[in-house]
C-alpha cells in the first residue's frame, strides 16, 4: 500500500520457494515463482545493514527503496543470488528461468533508489530475463518532469534474453557478465531518468529504446543485441558507449558528453558523420566497413580512433574517408585501422600531433591532409601505400 513501510537490516522479498536446507546452507536458491511484486507509489522498502532484494516474474515498483549496501529488482521464475559476506553487495546472480511476462520489470516515475555511494560499491540492479519470445522486458517509466531517481551508486539495467534449459549468469564474482550468445526479444526501454552520483550500463538482449531525458553524473553505456534508439539526448558527466546492430533516433550518436564517446557497431557495416566528441572519439565497425561520410568527426580535446575489424581481407570491411576527420586538441592524434584496406575519396584528415595508419590491403590517403608532427603508415599484406 502507499503506507508501507519496512525498515529491516537486510531485505528480500520474492514470490519464489526458499528450501530450509538451502536458507541453513547460506544459499538463497529461489524457485518456481509465479505471482508478482507491487510496490505502490509512497512505500518505503528500507534495509539500513544490508542489501534489498525483490525477485518475482513480474515486478511493479512505484515507491521507495533504500538500502545501505545494492539494490537488485530481479524479474525471473528461478534465481539463485550469491551475497557477500556481510549481505549487502551481490557476488553472483543467475537466472535459471526467466519470467512468463512480457514486461517483467516495471519502474514508474515515482520510483526512488537510494544504494550505497559509488566508493563503496553500492549498486542498483534491474534485472530481466524471459522463458519465449518477447517476454522478460525491463521498463523504466520516468518523464521529463517526474525522472525515476537514483540517487547513490552505480545503475545496471539488463535483460538477459530467454532463460529455459541453460541458466544465464548475470553477476559473477561480484562482475557484471556480457551478453554472450544471449537470444530473446528482451527490451529494455528508458524514459526519465536520473543518475545522480555514478554511471550506468544498459543492455539488453535485443532492442534498447531512450524515449526521454536521462542525466547521469558519471559514464552512460548502452548496449542492444538488436537495435539501439536515442529520441532524446543523453547527458553524462563523464563516456557515451553505444554497442548495437542497428542505430535510430536523431540524436544517438550525439549526447551532450563530458568525456570520450565510443561507438561501436556490430552487425557489418556503419556510415557515420557529424559526431564531435568533447575528448577521445572511437568509432569501431565490426565485421563490415566504415565509411565517414555527410558530415565531419571531430574530437575537440582528446584523439580519433577509426576501426573495422574482423571478416577477411577483402569482404567488405574497408575504412573509407568521404569527409573530414579532425582532431583539434593538444598533441594528440589521428589513428586509422582496418582490415582491409583504407580509402579517402574526400575531406581532409587534421591532427596537431601525429597520424597512424594501418591496413591489410592498402592504403590511400591522397586529399590535402594537415599533419602537426608525423605520420606512420603500414600495410601489412598485399596492397599499395600513397599519401599527401
Amino acid at each position: 500500500g502507499t503506507t508501507a513501510i519496512i525498515n529491516a537490516g537486510g531485505l528480500m522479498l520474492s514470490a519464489g520457494q526458499l528450501t530450509d536446507t538451502d536458507f541453513f546452507n547460506g544459499n538463497v536458491n529461489l524457485v518456481d515463482a509465479s505471482n508478482g511484486i507491487y510496490v505502490s507509489t509512497g512505500a518505503d522498502l528500507t534495509a539500513s545493514n544490508g542489501a534489498l532484494t525483490l525477485m518475482a516474474p513480474y515486478i511493479s515498483f512505484a515507491g521507495n527503496a533504500v538500502s545501505s549496501g545494492s539494490i537488485a529488482l530481479i524479474g525471473a521464475a528461478d534465481a539463485q543470488i550469491v551475497f557477500d559476506s556481510d549481505m549487502d553487495a551481490y557476488v553472483g546472480i543467475t537466472v535459471s528461468e526467466g519470467s512468463s511476462q512480457g514486461t517483467a520489470v516495471s519502474v514508474t516515475s515515482d520510483a526512488f533508489f537510494d544504494s550505497a555511494p559509488v566508493a563503496s560499491g553500492g549498486k542498483t540492479y534491474l534485472i530481466a530475463a524471459g522463458q519465449g519470445a518477447n517476454l522478460g522486458s525491463i521498463f523504466l517509466g520516468g518523464v521529463a518532469a517526474d525522472r525515476v531517481e537514483f540517487v547513490e551508486g552505480d545503475v545496471v539495467l539488463y535483460a538477459g534474453g530467454d532463460v529455459t534449459a541453460t541458466p544465464k549468469t548475470f553477476v559473477s564474482g561480484g562482475a557484471l557478465q556480457g551478453l554472450g550468445a544471449a537470444t530473446g526479444g528482451n527490451d529494455v526501454t528508458i524514459g526519465a531518468a536520473n543518475v545522480s552520483a555514478g554511471s550506468i550500463n544498459a543492455i539488453a538482449a535485443d532492442d534498447m529504446i531512450v524515449n526521454d531525458a536521462t542525466f547521469v553524473s558519471g559514464n552512460a553505456r548502452f548496449e542492444a543485441g538488436d537495435n539501439l534508439t536515442v529520441n532524446t539526448s543523453v547527458t553524462t558527466g563523464g563516456d557515451y558507449t553505444i554497442r548495437a546492430d542497428e542505430w535510430f533516433g536523431s540524436v544517438v550518436f550525439n549526447p551532450a558528453e563530458g568525456g570520450d564517446i565510443n561507438i561501436e557497431d556490430t552487425d557489418g557495416g556503419l556510415a557515420i558523420g557529424n559526431v564531435a566528441a568533447t575528448d577521445d572519439l572511437r568509432i569501431t565497425a565490426e565485421n563490415g566497413g566504415l565509411t565517414i561520410v555527410g558530415g565531419a568527426v571531430v574530437a575537440t580535446g582528446g584523439s580519433i580512433f577509426l576501426t573495422t575489424t574482423g571478416g577477411f581481407p577483402g569482404s567488405g570491411n574497408q575504412l573509407r574517408l568521404d569527409n573530414n576527420v579532425t582532431e583539434v586538441g593538444q598533441d594528440d592524434q589521428v589513428v586509422l585501422t582496418s582490415s582491409g584496406d583504407i580509402v579517402q575519396n574526400a575531406g581532409s584528415v587534421v591532427t596537431t600531433a601525429s597520424l597512424s595508419a594501418n591496413a591489410v590491403t592498402g592504403i590511400d590517403l591522397d586529399q590535402a591532409n594537415m599533419i602537426g608532427a608525423f605520420a606512420s603508415l603500414q600495410n601489412s599484406g598485399v596492397g599499395y601505400v600513397s599519401a599527401r
